[in-house]
């Protein structure tokens, strides 16, 4: 897990603004490694404007400057499960 200020500085190439304010909506929620719509909709293989169509997508951990942040580890942990069940129901899983 990455630390607290690399975190905060992930958050903060993302949404820009005041990185107090991006530390304290990140300790609020856990202080989790997180990532944007575009590195979301990237490690999904989606487009940004599609992502509010993923089926179960998990939920942002905050918002900051009207910008969503997901903690990053559960959504890798969803692409990974996400690419397994397609891969079975295409008959390609091994």
């Amino acid at each position: 897990m990455a630390s607290r200020r690399t975190r905060i500085d992930r958050a903060w190439k993302i949404v820009g603004g005041d990185r107090d304010v991006i530390a304290a909506a990140l300790d609020a929620a856990g202080c989790p490694d997180v990532m944007g719509a575009k590195e979301v909709a990237a490690e999904l293989g989606v487009g940004v404007a599609n992502l509010r169509a993923v089926a179960r997508l998990p939920e942002p951990v905050t918002e900051v400057s009207a910008t969503r942040l997901w903690d990053a580890d559960e959504v890798r942990k969803f692409a990974r499960e996400r690419a397994r069940k397609r891969a079975a129901e295409a008959g390609n899983y091994r």
